[in-house]
């Protein structure tokens, strides 16, 4: 939204009919919380008519303007805005010929509080937020199919689509649920080839979405996505099955899944409760070769920032950032391998500044 004019055109068309509905359940969901507003969807998108719904976390500072409502609206929903997971998700887009006249994007917590949880979403505001998306579904009855983007996402609908008192709603909606790699960049730090390889997985998910619910490419299409953005290693959930980054070392196999109506808890691998949420942040400056240390087999590849953290506190935030997404789909014990892989490359006295600081947060919660 850096275009000033482009922007005062979507806030003057706000509640033009093809975003009435959704852009009122933004204004009533702001009344419940006085003080905390709700983006509103960008009109460019008719979510009157679309029939895919993108779910995200939360919205980012770059949805409200940078820093929260400065300037009388709550900021929007949009590809349009500054932000790299805007652009990245503009260019899947693009690539597979997707208009957003089919398309309506929401969050699964729809308030603003990324600057209260920056990292992640806790379990009580993912359950808040299944509310609002039911209401959302009910104003919205064309919407057959739901791409869920990030962990927190993934959360949400495997909750929304098994808790007794949504599963009926999304049974009789015969609702489909994709899931999908953040396209936010701590999920996207990876070199040129991996990120080709990660963008297209992301590509091949929606392209089975619109094959779904009948939507054909539109005439012009990118040819290949953009590989000049930073990536970050995950393994990724995407049309129910599970893609790995060219260069990790194999994961042991894991079953495909369909696209169901319902998603059973027990036929999807757990999902780690994790304190980062894939939101979009500056790319880490490229760290200098050094030797590789030892993985176990089945562990995950991991990078560690170059910057040097100055105190206990930024040490916890980097590791945080270097795990976060990375493990999506992976057992316990892979988990603790790449955790261990990762721990390997920093010296003992930053492993023992890193336990200092999570014992005393742990003391002092």
């Amino acid at each position: 939204m850096a275009d000033a004019e482009f922007r005062d055109a979507q806030l003057a068309q706000v509640f033009d009919p093809r975003v009435r509905a959704v852009n009122e359940l933004c204004d009533a969901l702001s009344l419940e919380k006085p003080g905390v507003s709700v983006p509103y969807v960008a009109p460019h998108y008719n979510a009157a008519n679309a029939t895919i719904l993108t779910l995200s976390s939360n919205p980012g500072p770059f949805a409200i303007g940078g820093a929260g409502d400065t300037d009388g609206h709550p900021g929007f929903l949009s590809l349009e805005n500054d932000d790299p997971s805007a652009e990245r998700m503009s260019e899947v887009f693009a690539t597979v010929g997707l208009s957003d006249e089919h398309v309506l994007p929401w969050n699964a917590y729809p308030w603003y509080v990324h600057q209260a949880y920056p990292n992640g979403l806790p379990e009580g505001l993912l359950a808040e937020g299944l509310d609002p998306l039911k209401k959302l579904l009910e104003l919205h009855p064309q919407i057959r199919t739901v791409v869920a983007h990030g962990k927190d996402a993934k959360r949400a609908m495997r909750q929304f689509t098994s808790k007794k008192r949504f599963a009926p709603f999304v049974a009789e909606r015969e609702l489909k649920v994709w899931e999908a790699r953040h396209t936010g960049n701590r999920t996207f730090v990876m070199d040129a080839t991996e990120r080709d390889a990660a963008l297209a997985v992301i590509c091949d998910t929606y392209r089975e979405v619109m094959a779904h619910v009948g939507v054909s490419a539109s005439a012009q299409t990118n040819e290949s996505p953009a590989t000049e953005i930073a990536f970050t290693p995950v393994l990724v959930a995407a049309g129910g099955s599970v893609a790995e980054a060219a260069s990790f070392e194999p994961m042991p196999p894991v079953q495909p899944l369909a696209p169901t109506a319902v998603i059973e808890p027990s036929a999807v691998e757990p999902v780690a409760t994790s304190k980062n949420a894939e939101v979009g942040v500056d790319d880490a400056a490229p760290r200098p070769e050094k030797p590789e240390p030892h993985l176990p087999s089945g562990a995950i590849k991991l990078e560690r920032n170059r910057t040097e953290p100055s105190s206990g506190t930024e040490l916890v935030i980097e590791v945080g950032d270097v795990l976060s997404g990375r493990t999506d789909g992976a057992t316990d014990s892979q988990t603790r391998s790449a955790v261990r892989a990762y721990l390997a490359t920093m010296s003992p006295k930053r492993r023992t500044e890193l336990l200092i600081e999570l014992v005393t947060q742990r003391l002092n919660s």
